[in-house]
């Protein structure tokens, strides 16, 4: 018998479940922390109990609160590895929840079982081999990236919950939408900017090629961790306009503030992602017309960009003309020419996680390269061998086939036919991106996260209506532990 109530987890006592008692000396204990080492952090705190507490009564709230963290990355003067340590904390604990609250739950269809082993597998062997513990951290993320999933998948949220988490990601992205527009048009002054960011604007590493313009970043750590926030997040919300009626004209307002955004952020590889995604759908739409649609509309945009933008401003844009602005995609040419050589030296068992950065210093004697090699294959066959590079591609081939065969599935079903829909063009939308960048779709980054979370929502999706044959909604099924 399908239980249907909506009731909180309540345990008849507080020792009966130690989550509760782990929870709140916790979350006191880090309150207290933050008042004495930073009183800033106070929000943070307040934020890290309302997680900690939500979740333990309703395990589903927690996946709402990782996509609402998402962006958060920058902050005020925290750094970066504090909040990224926070939110991992946050992760293991949602994670750890669902886990709970899906124990007993038949075993079901994985399509990625075999992707999540060659991948862990493979992180194990390159962690093993590699010289340095730092390796042991990549590690860890990988095996909270697919454990998320996991739990995830295993909780088998209904449709609509999962559109709520969409609408959610669109919410949140609006927001940080804005702050990104007013970041490139009048600075990281103020509340606009962190500490970090503030320092990095007073540098010139945020400069542009006009000079009134900086490259935006919201709250990310990075400009191009939030172009590939704002392509997920303009897709989602495109689709939406063009396969549900309600609010059409709200979420294309939507679309154009996520794409002015993503444009500001100057990140070519988020750029690359929309596009990639926008083809994407218009393969997996079916509807002639609505291919016709995104099709014409990505092809009139371009065409506007070509006849209205003079050749010297496209250029600027994309920072080939200039010999300071070009230092980026310098330092990508660098880094790909370092991975082939290190790819040589160590061909099966890689370097390691978190190894990059000071192998290639010591190849060309430089004290300024960067963390990865950006490219998400390369990154995969230099840190953990050849097993690693053939993981990747086998993690990409069956995410493509996972998702046309959802997609094809539940055609006529509106809403799950969204849904289905945005998270297969927005994965393809982070593979574009790591054509050119890296760690955007496994791993610890906030962005991979999010990622992790779309996969388990794909898959429980299709094997919650597989189940059930149609005869009944998903909207019948538990969403607490019990």
């Amino acid at each position: 018998m399908i239980n249907n109530s909506m009731q909180p987890v309540r345990p008849a006592g507080l020792w009966e479940d130690p989550l509760y008692f782990l929870g709140a000396f916790g979350t006191v204990a880090v309150f207290l922390l933050s008042l004495i080492h930073d009183p800033t952090a106070v929000m943070v705190s307040l934020v890290f109990c309302c997680v900690v507490f939500s979740t333990v009564v309703y395990p589903v709230s927690g996946i709402f609160w990782l996509v609402a963290l998402t962006p958060f990355e920058s902050v005020a003067n925290i750094d970066f590895m504090t909040l990224k340590v926070l939110k991992l904390a946050i992760i293991g604990m949602v994670g750890f929840r669902l886990y709970l609250a899906a124990r007993g739950k038949a075993k079901e269809h994985d399509p990625y079982r075999k992707v999540t082993y060659c991948l862990v597998a493979a992180a194990l062997y390159c962690t093993l081999l590699a010289p340095s513990l730092r390796s042991a951290q990549g590690l860890s993320q990988v095996v909270v990236f697919w454990a998320l999933y996991w739990s995830v998948r295993r909780m088998r949220i209904d449709e609509k919950h999962s559109a709520a988490l969409l609408h959610s990601l669109i919410a949140v992205a609006v927001f940080i939408a804005v702050v990104a527009i007013l970041q490139a048009l009048i600075g990281y002054d103020g509340l606009l900017g962190s500490k970090q960011q503030q320092l990095d604007a007073s540098q010139g590493a945020l400069a542009t090629f006009w000079p009134s313009i900086e490259r935006a970043s919201g709250t990310f750590g990075s400009s191009n961790a939030a172009g590939a926030f704002f392509a997920a997040s303009a897709l989602a919300a495109v689709l939406h306009a063009l396969l549900l009626r309600r609010d059409r004209v709200a979420y294309l307002f939507v679309t154009v503030t996520a794409v002015i955004a993503l444009f500001l952020t100057f990140s070519r590889g988020a750029i690359l992602g929309l596009l990639a995604g926008l083809l994407f759908a218009v393969c997996i739409l079916g509807r002639a017309r609505l291919r016709w649609t995104v099709g014409l509309s990505a092809l009139g945009l371009m065409l506007v960009l070509v006849v209205t933008m003079p050749l010297a401003t496209v250029l600027g844009y994309l920072r080939v003309d200039d010999e300071d602005l070009m230092s980026a995609s310098v330092s990508r040419v660098r880094a790909w020419n370092g991975a082939l050589v290190m790819i040589g030296e160590h061909p099966v068992s890689g370097i390691g996680f978190y190894g990059f950065k000071e192998e290639l210093e010591s190849l060309d004697g430089s004290d300024d390269a960067p963390e990865h090699p950006h490219n998400g294959l390369l990154k995969a066959v230099v840190e953990e061998g050849a097993l690693g590079g053939l993981a990747y591609l086998f993690y990409f081939a069956v995410f493509l086939k996972n998702s046309i065969a959802s997609v094809r599935r539940f055609r006529g079903q509106p809403q799950l036919f969204w849904i289905l829909c945005s998270i297969a063009v927005i994965g393809l939308s982070l593979f574009a991106q790591e054509l050119v960048d890296a760690g955007l779709t496994m791993g610890g980054s906030s962005i991979a996260i999010l990622f992790s979370l779309l996969l388990g929502l794909q898959t429980s999706l299709q094997n919650s209506f597989q189940n059930l044959n149609g005869s009944a909604g998903l909207s019948e099924l538990p969403l607490h532990g019990g």
